[in-house]
C-alpha cells in the first residue's frame, strides 16, 4: 500500500508540473507527411516509419502515386524510396497496382501463342489488326515476326454489300487500306476476303491503286501524268501538295521533276 501511495504522489506531482505545448514538441520531433498524417523523426532526422499505422502508410503511398501520376507502385522507389521500402518491409505492396511481369514470348509455342492472342482479342472485342496493334504492340509484334497474325480470327463485320454503290465500296476500300496499311492485292485478300471478293465480282479491283503496281512515268506524256494525277486526287480526296506527297511520294517527285505541280493544282488554288 505504501508503494502504491508513493507512486500516486509522484504521478500527481508530475501532473502538476508545467508542460510545454504539444505543438512545440511536434515541431521538433515530427514531420507532416500529408494532411492528417504525422510521422515521428528519429534523432538523425530520418523518418520513423514504424511510428505510423499501416493504414496511414498505405494512404500516404497512394497519395504520392496520385500526386506524381504513377501507375505502378514500383515507380514510388524513385519518388520516395523510404516509403517504398517501408511498404515492402511491412508487406503492404499487395495493396497497390503492380507492374505486370515481362512476358517471355520465345518460350511459348506457336499454338500457345495463338491461343493467348485469340483469347485477348475475344476479351477485348478487338475487330482488326490495327486495333490489336494499338491494344498490345508487343503481342502484335511477336505475332507478326512469327508469321502468326493470319491465324488470329477477328469478328466479321455485318456488311450489306448489295445495298452499297460501287463508289461507296471504293471509298470504304481505300479508307480500309490506309488504316490497315495495305499495299497489295494479296494483303487485301488476306485482310478482308469478303471485301476482296466483292471488288472482284463487281470488277472494281482495277480502280484500286496498289503501291506494288509498277508505273512507267517515262512512257507517259505530261498531259497523261497530269490527268492521271487529277483522277487519283479525286479518288483519294486530296486537295493539297502535302497530301499528294504523303499519299504517293513517287508520283509527287515525278510531277516536281517535270515541273507539272502548278498544272495539277491550277484548279485547286
Amino acid at each position: 500500500m505504501a508503494v502504491r501511495h508513493a507512486v500516486k504522489q509522484q504521478t500527481q506531482a508530475a501532473a502538476s508540473m508545467p508542460r510545454k505545448p504539444m505543438a512545440e514538441g511536434l515541431q521538433k520531433h515530427a514531420f507532416t507527411l500529408m494532411e492528417g498524417i504525422v510521422i515521428t523523426l528519429r534523432p538523425n532526422g530520418q523518418r520513423d516509419w514504424d511510428s505510423i499505422s499501416q493504414a496511414n502508410l498505405v494512404a500516404y503511398g497512394r497519395h504520392m502515386m496520385k500526386k506524381t501520376g504513377l501507375t505502378y507502385v514500383g515507380g514510388l522507389l524513385n519518388i520516395d524510396a523510404g516509403a517504398y521500402h517501408a511498404l515492402r518491409n511491412r508487406g503492404l505492396l499487395k495493396h497497390f497496382r503492380q507492374k505486370p511481369k515481362a512476358r517471355v514470348w520465345r518460350n511459348m509455342s506457336a499454338p500457345d501463342l495463338i491461343d493467348y492472342a485469340q483469347g485477348f482479342v475475344n476479351r477485348r472485342k478487338i475487330k482488326n489488326k490495327s486495333q490489336l496493334q494499338k491494344a498490345d504492340y508487343g503481342l502484335y509484334k511477336i505475332l507478326y515476326k512469327r508469321g502468326l497474325l493470319d491465324k488470329i480470327r477477328f469478328p466479321k463485320p455485318q456488311r450489306n454489300w448489295k445495298g452499297k454503290s460501287d463508289h461507296q465500296i471504293l471509298v470504304y476500300t481505300r479508307k480500309f487500306m490506309r488504316r490497315e496499311k495495305i499495299t497489295s492485292k494479296s494483303q487485301l485478300a488476306k485482310a478482308d476476303p469478303g471485301l476482296y471478293v466483292v471488288l472482284r465480282r463487281r470488277k472494281l479491283l482495277h480502280k484500286i491503286r496498289f503501291k506494288d503496281s509498277r508505273r512507267n512515268w517515262k512512257d507517259m506524256s505530261d498531259k497523261q501524268v497530269v490527268d492521271d494525277t487529277r483522277r487519283f486526287m479525286k479518288e483519294e480526296g486530296i486537295t493539297t501538295r502535302t497530301g499528294l506527297s504523303d499519299a504517293d511520294p513517287g508520283r509527287y517527285c515525278t510531277l516536281k521533276n517535270r515541273k507539272l505541280l502548278d498544272a495539277v493544282f491550277s484548279g485547286h488554288q
